[in-house]
């Protein structure tokens, strides 16, 4: 049996271009002698629709396109992801769709439902009867979209099929391949699982759908971050791939975490029916990566700077910005914010009183800020660009950004980037020439809100912050056991105190493009107020 793999990008609801897509595909796979071709869980609607999965409309949409996805089939068979409305109970189902002959032959309904992250199943899908077999060209698959697999239900099959929607994370592929790679070794069958690719809103899919067979040591994957199409043979249980295999020593963390945050920007951009992207640029790394990444997601003529420089803003921070600028081709334009800070703080004199006014605080560092957010959006509403928020997570894990001001934003971009992670990123991108200035990597970060500000004066070094970090949100450990682990106890407890107070601003700052297993407020929600551990 020749199987093939459509590993495609699809929108939500958006059923026609869907449609249209599988289809295609079916068309192709015919054309290049496929038995059978495969596509991810929920491929009809896109996935996660959430509260769409309510609506009689959008399920008889689904309805509809399954029909005519159905009808494409019959000199092929497909296996397709939709949710499936049963017609007498009117309960919903995650389900996969076996097409054949014109029509649907049989339905293979999830029932291990997934409510992890932005994935919520339970809320919209009833759990059904788990995996099932089929017959295609005399092999015996099993189509499942379940993670785990009795033996006895695999026993005597050719071939595992899994659609299983599995989002980006740079700390989970690992996991994710040596759990496939141990089900198929335990039952000494060949395993495939496909994944969707693209973005869809926070959730970035990265596609790389896994063909293994290990008791051959047969190993092989699409492309990441790419739609992508392969052929397949299976004969008996050995498989065998009819395209070359593709290269992955490419694929580093950070490139990867690269190519991650570009499919966010540019499908969060042309799902959204957007086209320009508007960045505040301050000269330091954060703001300078967001616009390399945006450059090469949108294409420089779409991006645009706004340097907004304060009475506290160095020369060489203006300079940098100005040469990022001119190194990736796109427009720029300085907008100084002493006037507008000026008005505000004549303004609230009269409240302050002259002798509070006189106390230089972190309400003017604050004001600051938000002169340069009004700027942003005012820009963004006259000229119809979207503001790409700039900040880090260690920036929002420890509370520092100013609501309504640095905070401002359609969509973080770095949200759930650490600091370190982003120096890496900004050397990934000079890895061919130099467009991020050198010396806006080297430079000790500073938000420029007062005279020789360093973000060192309020936080830990990064250097240090971010390990302890990443154990307290990644690993979920608690104070005592990353104490153990040999970090500094006052370092340790200083950052858990921090943490414990951010829960307001993490409800109100812009939804993070996700590459971790808890980016705040998809994997990780606070509580509005809480001790933390």
């Amino acid at each position: 049996m020749n199987f093939a793999i459509s590993q495609l990008n699809f929108k939500i609801a958006d059923f026609a271009v869907n449609t249209r897509k599988i289809i295609e595909a079916i068309q192709s796979a015919h054309a290049q002698g496929a038995d059978l071709v495969l596509f991810s869980e929920l491929a009809v609607s896109g996935a996660p629709a959430l509260d769409l999965l309510k609506s009689s409309v959008f399920l008889n949409q689904v309805d509809e396109a399954v029909q005519e996805i159905a009808r494409s089939c019959k000199n092929i068979d497909c296996i397709v992801g939709a949710p499936y409305r049963d017609s007498s109970s009117g309960q919903v189902y995650n389900g996969a769709l076996f097409c054949s002959q014109g029509k649907v032959e049989r339905v293979i309904s999830k029932r291990e439902l997934n409510d992890q992250g932005l994935i919520h199943e339970t809320p919209y899908f009833v759990s059904g009867s788990g995996a099932d077999q089929i017959e295609v060209k005399g092999s015996r698959v099993l189509i499942t979209l379940d993670d785990v697999l009795e033996n006895e239900i695999a026993d005597s099959v050719d071939l595992i099929i899994s659609l299983r929607n599995s989002p980006f994370s740079y700390t989970e592929y690992d996991q994710r391949m040596e759990r496939i790679k141990a089900v198929s070794q335990q039952l000494a069958t060949g395993m495939v699982e496909v994944n969707q690719v693209g973005a869809q809103g926070q959730l970035i899919f990265d596609g790389r759908s896994v063909v293994v067979n290990s008791t051959e040591g047969y190993f092989d994957k699409l492309k990441a971050f790419q739609e992508d199409f392969k052929l397949f043979r299976l004969e008996g249980k050995s498989l065998q791939s009819l395209q070359p295999k593709i290269d992955t020593e490419k694929y580093t963390e950070t490139a990867l975490l690269y190519e991650a945050l570009v499919l966010g920007i540019r499908d969060y951009f042309d799902k959204n029916g957007l086209k320009k992207a508007l960045i505040g640029l301050s000269g330091g790394i954060d703001s300078s990566l967001v616009a390399a990444l945006a450059c090469e997601a949108l294409g420089a003529e779409n991006v645009k700077g706004i340097l907004m420089p304060s009475m506290y803003s160095t020369g060489h921070s203006v300079k940098d910005a100005e040469d990022l600028a001119n190194n990736f081709g796109f427009e720029y334009e300085i907008v100084p914010i002493k006037g507008g800070y000026d008005a505000f703080i004549e303004m609230l004199n009269p409240v302050f009183g002259t002798e509070d006014s006189a106390e230089v605080d972190l309400t003017e560092q604050n004001i600051q800020a938000r002169v340069r957010a009004v700027v942003l959006m005012a820009i963004s509403n006259k000229q119809g660009y979207v503001v790409l928020n700039t900040s880090n997570k260690s920036e929002a894990a420890m509370g520092y950004g100013t609501l309504y001001g640095d905070l401002v934003g359609a969509i973080s971009v770095l949200g759930d980037v650490y600091k370190t992670q982003v120096f890496e990123l900004s050397r990934y991108v000079n890895r061919n020439q130099q467009l991020i200035p050198e010396h806006a990597i080297n430079k000790a970060p500073s938000a420029e809100l007062k005279p020789g500000q360093k973000d060192s004066d309020s936080l830990p070094v990064y250097e240090i912050l971010d390990p302890i970090l990443y154990l307290l949100i990644e690993k979920n450990l608690s104070t005592s056991q990353i104490v153990e682990l040999g970090h500094d106890k006052n370092e340790v407890e200083r950052i858990v105190r921090m943490m414990s107070r951010v829960g307001f601003k993490l409800f109100q700052t812009p939804p993070a493009l996700r590459v971790s297993p808890r980016a705040f407020g998809s994997g990780l929600n606070l509580p509005l107020v809480a001790k933390l551990a």
